[in-house]
């Protein structure tokens, strides 16, 4: 029996390569692994008792997407995060219709609040399928830091990740502006709609330098509209900031986390403002807690442990009940109006090409962004670039 993983390959110890290189170093002690790319092309054709477990791409050559189609795998688990919020359903579902309706579980990697709101959302349907797997981190990665709080009322607050719309920073901007005397810093990339969050470019968690300057924070602060699981909200207990965030952030009803309303900039800023003068001895319980919640729960041996046990349980059988066929009626129904508002074409073939453009283009500035700042890693990227384009030559 081997596990073929599907996944971002890299060395990264950073989301989404880290998810590939923890859960297959772990899966190893069990059975047999082999890992690709998310971008591979080809098709895997399995052996008696082989099991694939993948990401779906927008692009429907790639790997997964024919692989799962092969006939004699013994189980097929889709592993991809959800956050069913109607305004970013769009992308969220791109190439995953196609593959769920033939999968025999979906590994939904997402928070509490997405899995607890799903029976209301527009992939109900999907949901004798779904089981929730909680992301985790490596504390080995993202030690502690050795430091003290800020004065009350002179604390700071810190945003990691970029500036698309799913990580409402409109929403931190807002806030930003309504609380001109806190100070919000931002780490990542992209346009920040509001000049009072200050911008201290892209710098890797991972980075001594980075931690030196974490060391002047208290607080992660992410507003996120529609965001699964970020793992930079684990990373930052892990150093020891305390996280702040919305329950569409995925984080919600936990004991380590302090949630704000989204789109309520009057009761969110009381809650920022009383954390501002918070005690010390307050900031260290948020702390211990989010310590014990690492420790305990958002580790890579429980989350290997949830992969396993999906692997080992039987395929679930779609409802055989009136409700439920009528329920996904219209849930595909509104799902095709949604995509004739975004502009998208009705079918999954002309959504999941506008998905490909995206993704390249990303994939260009990223490479770009590679060589100006890290030649050798340029350098490294030539080679699969031209194989790229031999294979795209190949195809025509």
């Amino acid at each position: 029996m081997t596990v073929h993983l599907v996944y971002v390959k890299g060395f990264s110890r950073a989301t989404p390569t880290a998810i590939t290189n923890e859960l297959a170093e772990r899966l190893r002690r069990h059975v047999r692994v082999k890992t690709y790319d998310y971008d591979d092309g080809g098709i895997i054709h399995p052996q008696p008792g082989d099991i694939l477990i993948g990401h779906h791409h927008p692009d429907p050559t790639t790997l997964m997407a024919r692989s799962v189609k092969a006939a004699g795998w013994r189980t097929k688990i889709l592993m991809a995060p959800l956050a069913h919020s109607e305004k970013f359903l769009g992308w969220h579902t791109i190439g995953l219709a196609p593959i769920i309706e033939r999968v025999d579980h979906f590994l939904a990697i997402c928070g509490r609040y997405w899995f607890d709101t799903l029976p209301n959302s527009l992939v109900s349907h999907w949901g004798y399928k779904i089981r929730q797997l909680d992301l985790a981190v490596n504390r080995d990665h993202f030690p502690l830091l050795r430091r003290r709080w800020n004065t009350p009322g002179q604390r700071r607050f810190l945003y990691v990740g970029h500036t698309d719309a799913c990580k409402g920073v409109d929403y931190l901007s807002a806030l930003a502006d309504a609380n001109p005397h806190l100070h919000i810093a931002w780490i990542g990339t992209g346009t920040m709609p509001s000049l009072r969050v200050h911008p201290l470019g892209y710098h890797p968690l991972t980075d001594e330098a980075t931690r030196k300057t974490l060391r002047h924070y208290d607080f992660l602060l992410h507003c996120g509209r529609s965001d699964a699981n970020p793992t930079t909200i684990l990373e930052a207990a892990s150093l020891g900031l305390v996280p702040i965030c919305t329950p569409q952030s995925g984080y919600y009803r936990e004991d380590w986390v302090v949630n704000v309303p989204l789109d309520s900039v009057g009761p969110a800023s009381a809650i920022l403002e009383r954390l501002n003068f918070a005690g010390e001895s307050e900031l260290d319980e948020w702390q211990r807690r989010g310590q014990a919640a690492l420790r305990g729960h958002y580790n890579w041996d429980r989350f290997t442990r949830d992969v396993l046990a999906c692997i080992d349980s039987p395929a679930p059988g779609e409802p055989d009940d009136p409700a439920w066929l009528q329920r996904k009626t219209l849930n595909l129904r509104r799902l095709d109006e949604l995509g004739r508002h975004w502009s998208l074409r009705p079918s999954w073939a002309g959504e999941a090409k506008h998905g490909v453009q995206k993704w390249r283009r990303r994939a260009q500035r990223r490479i770009k962004g590679c060589r100006e700042n890290n030649r050798l890693l340029g350098f490294l990227l030539d080679p699969l670039r031209a194989h790229r384009q031999r294979r795209r030559r190949r195809t025509q």
